[in-house]
């Protein structure tokens, strides 16, 4: 028996590897009260999916850090098809150490019920902090970037569709992945990401 997959895939741009790293993206007084505000509100950013309803052009006006994160992108990505962005928190600590699997970022609500692939524009990872610089790499598969080192107060932009992971750390770190998008994706929990 032959079991036949069709997985239909919708890509916003060319597929090319496009890596983009920003150190001290934000001033140092921004980062450090970002990092605050996330630990005073771990309870509630934990596990927290957000999609903020704003173009590029919108997002170029406001001054909060996810509208800074995607502006710079949109000086190597084209968003000029964004509707809209989602982003969600990642808290690694010593007693949570996961191993993120191999994946890319898609419409998860959409792959689920259709069997479809929906890319976002681009895939963008800010470090709030980063405990130890050592561990905790931002792997890719099959480019010539093989991982990145996190770094605290660092943004990183890269193309759609490129398989990653994070391998463990034992230490505290927290970021923030923020996908935009051409079209208003559908809610979707982290638990099953």
């Amino acid at each position: 028996m032959i079991l036949l997959i069709v997985v239909r895939i919708h890509a916003p741009q060319p597929f090319e590897f496009m890596f983009i790293e920003k150190q001290n993206f934000l001033l140092s007084y921004e980062n450090e009260s970002l990092y605050r505000d996330s630990l005073e509100n771990i309870s509630t950013l934990r596990n927290n999916y957000m999609f903020i309803d704003k173009t590029i052009e919108q997002c170029k006006k406001d001054d909060n850090f996810t509208d800074k994160c995607v502006s710079f992108a949109s000086q190597h990505f084209d968003l000029s098809s964004m509707v809209g962005y989602e982003f969600w928190y990642n808290f690694s600590a010593p007693s949570n150490v996961t191993n993120l699997p191999w994946h890319f970022d898609k419409d998860e609500v959409l792959f689920e019920s259709k069997n479809e692939i929906s890319l976002p524009l681009c895939t963008l990872v800010y470090y709030i902090n980063i405990e130890k610089e050592l561990g905790g790499e931002l792997m890719f598969q099959d480019f010539e970037i093989e991982s990145y080192q996190p770094k605290t107060n660092s943004l990183i932009c890269f193309q759609s569709g490129i398989m990653h992971k994070t391998n463990p750390c034992n230490f505290n770190r927290v970021s923030v992945a923020i996908c935009p998008w051409s079209y208003k994706v559908e809610k979707w929990y982290l638990g099953e990401r």
